[in-house]
């Protein structure tokens, strides 16, 4: 392409040659024979030179502009582009991204050959590569460059074959995907790390006696353990793809249970609820939920793990810690109200008391209170007595 200017140059200087050797011969024909009418071919050859040499003049500067503009596109395009010869694989030109890239200058590049930015693990095999594949346009693969300071990184290639200044040529462009590279790098070490993690936690899930299960985002099950399946009595077949809540919290469940229970779930983060289940058999018991959400890359809920506790026999002990505080508690008001008065009654009584005193009337009446105080704390100590006895 860069040959046509000259090309059509030359065809210039030719034409004009051949006019100036036309217009000579013409005016010597005209000089020789006098009275002969040479005039009117002059006109015509010259009208003819200038048709002619316009239309060169234009065929020169459009294909000049043409030229102008695949350069510019070449130059300044975002992608490393550059052309290097077949046989001797040196660089012949290349573009300002690719000297932005790699750190070398346009004079430098001009000087290495394709080899100089390579990796030299991957030498050999770039060479048997080109011997194998080196015509045509081509998607040439994943391939690791070299920086001029040695910093490696990853491109993908594309290549198509040419011709440049009458060499056979290759135009390479070299699109960076480094950081893609290394992102998918990070994704599967985190995934390996991650299925470590699950290995282990299924290790232990699988052998602890406390109830596992593991749902989707959906809060469907995907997974539970041999202890979630002793203590429910359902098989897995049963539960697989199923919600947690649509049988195991029965149908008596409270909506602002469930409605809280719901938006903790949303929140990304772990909590722990106690709830009242149902076994398969229809047999009500207490659990301890504890509920971790697995969040992916992106900070998206992926999972929820839970690991459910049966904790029936800690709320029956609460609650008789709750009913003896409450039956402590009415002894204790028993003891400080009721047996009080009788016990000022029999020391009053008691201070009324006269050795000497004759009186039978009074003392009989004193007997009788007295009695009457004794009887009434004898059945207040009996009513303590009974109420001692309910919390054996």
């Amino acid at each position: 392409m860069r040959h046509t200017p000259l090309r059509i140059t030359y065809i210039c200087l030719l034409f004009a040659a051949i006019w100036v050797s036309g217009h000579y011969s013409i005016r010597q024909m005209a000089h020789i024979s006098p009275d002969s009418n040479y005039r009117l071919p002059v006109v015509i050859f010259d009208i003819a030179f200038i048709i002619i040499s316009i239309l060169l003049i234009y065929l020169l500067f459009q294909k000049t502009y043409r030229y102008r503009q695949y350069e510019q596109l070449f130059k300044h395009h975002p992608i490393p582009i550059w052309i290097y010869e077949k046989s001797t694989l040196k660089f012949l030109s290349v573009n300002q991204a690719a000297i932005d890239k790699y750190g070398y200058s346009k004079k430098e590049f001009l000087n290495l050959t394709i080899t100089d930015i390579r990796d030299e693990t991957e030498i050999a095999q770039l060479m048997e590569n080109i011997r194998l594949k080196c015509d045509g346009v081509e998607y040439r693969g994943k391939w690791k460059h070299r920086k001029k300071n040695g910093e490696n990184f990853y491109v993908e290639i594309y290549a198509h074959s040419g011709k440049y200044y009458g060499k056979e040529v290759r135009i390479i462009m070299a699109k960076d995907i480094d950081a893609q590279i290394q992102a998918n790098r990070r994704t599967k070490e985190l995934q390996a790390l991650q299925q470590q993690e699950i290995n282990k936690l299924s290790l232990v899930a699988s052998k602890t006696k406390n109830a596992v299960l593991i749902t989707n985002a959906y809060q469907e099950i995907e997974w539970v353990n041999e202890g979630f399946i002793a203590q429910f009595g359902f098989t897995m077949e049963e539960i697989l793809g199923k919600r947690p809540r649509h049988f195991l919290l029965g149908d008596h469940a409270d909506a602002s249970t469930l409605s809280g229970i719901e938006e903790l779930m949303q929140k990304k983060e772990a909590f722990t609820s106690e709830l009242l289940t149902y076994h398969k058999n229809g047999h009500p018991f207490w659990v301890r939920v504890d509920v971790s959400p697995v969040l992916n890359e992106k900070n998206e809920i992926e999972k929820f793990v839970a690991i459910i506790t049966d904790v029936t026999e800690r709320k029956k002990f609460v609650h008789q810690l709750e009913e003896q505080n409450q039956a402590l508690r009415q002894i204790a008001w028993i003891i400080s109200h009721e047996v009080r008065r009788p016990v000022v009654s029999i020391l009053s009584i008691t201070d009324l008391f006269d050795k000497s005193n004759t009186d039978k009337a009074l003392n009989g009446q004193l007997m009788d209170w007295l009695k009457i105080s004794t009887t009434q704390l004898d059945e207040i100590i009996h009513k303590i007595d009974h109420r001692v006895k309910q919390l054996e």
